[in-house]
């Protein structure tokens, strides 16, 4: 059975992304859920030797200096970051500013039953989401967005993506019919994508940043 309280927050969210979004969502799961979708959830992680090495290295990225990468060559890896988020006006510092917020939610007691490695995989997800971006060719519009979180739910079962594709799907069945074909398109081309890379769970990529971007992308299988 679905639970009421999260149904009711999956509406919100579709209503007013921006006050209730998916960062909620997930942690609200935690909480509410299923037990036996919980279990689920996390079975799949901790059966799938990829992800058991990623949880088990708790791997972040050490600090370096965002602004020296505009200096590398034009190709690499970490120029075409540096100009995914310049060009975009995003904030590199995004994995600090989410991470200081899960921190508190969780010292205020509002991640209760929320697994240490979800914990950590959101925070990782925050920390890789731009330079996966860079890495796939995928832009920050709408759908290159959905792309990306479809991309993602391939790659690992996780409840942060799967609540995208509910609240894209459903928002588009009820409010924006019209938004069907593209919505669909762009979830097929992002899972298609994130079937047949490699899993990307366990990539270093800050520390590759000089790599050039091509030659990662046929490693991985993205091209």
């Amino acid at each position: 059975m679905i639970n009421s309280t999260l149904s009711e927050a999956l509406l919100n969210a579709i209503q007013d992304p921006s006050k209730y979004g998916v960062p909620h969502l997930n942690f609200l799961f935690w909480q509410e859920a299923d037990d036996h979708a919980k279990q689920v959830y996390l079975a799949q992680y901790r059966d799938n030797p990829v992800l058991r090495q990623f949880f088990q290295e708790r791997y972040y990225a050490p600090d370096y200096d965002f602004e020296s990468l505009a200096e590398l060559p034009p190709a690499t890896l970490g120029y075409v970051f540096y100009h995914h988020l310049t060009d975009n006006g995003l904030d590199p510092k995004l994995l600090t500013n989410y991470k200081a917020f899960q921190e508190a939610e969780d010292a205020a007691g509002k991640l209760p039953n929320m697994p240490d490695e979800i914990k950590y995989s959101t925070v990782r997800g925050f920390q890789t989401h731009d330079i996966l971006h860079a890495v796939t060719g995928m832009t920050t519009s709408p759908l290159g967005e959905i792309r990306l979180q479809a991309f993602g739910l391939a790659q690992s079962p996780n409840v942060y993506n799967a609540f995208w594709m509910s609240m894209l799907t459903t928002s588009s069945a009820f409010l924006n019919p019209q938004q069907i074909d593209p919505f669909m398109d762009a979830i097929t081309t992002g899972w298609q994508l994130g079937r047949r890379a490699k899993s990307l769970s366990v990539v270093h990529w800050e520390e590759m940043f000089d790599q050039p971007l091509a030659e990662l992308q046929r490693e991985y299988n993205l091209i």
